[in-house]
């Protein structure tokens, strides 16, 4: 009987407590990682691009850079097709 009530008890601790499974947040500025896919279709401004895909967002996120090659966020802005 104290078998179950020790299981019970784990249970309930483990799926009742956030903070048995919970992961440290990022601390201090929040810097871009760059992003890497090795297959996919990418086109800008009707120009296909070939992979791999090395992208990364501007600290401002006013520009990404794709293969080394800078783009505005008007690019990549949809807003205008609702």
């Amino acid at each position: 009987m104290t078998f179950f009530r020790l299981l019970y008890a784990i249970v309930f601790i483990a799926c009742f407590s956030p903070n048995v499974f919970a992961q440290p947040g990022r601390r201090g500025p929040i810097t871009p990682i760059p992003f890497e896919a090795n297959q996919g279709f990418l086109l800008i401004d009707g120009v296909y691009l070939d992979p791999p895909y090395l992208i990364d967002i501007s600290a401002d996120e006013q520009s990404v850079v794709i293969n080394g090659t800078p783009y505005s966020t008007n690019y990549f802005d949809l807003s205008h097709l609702n």
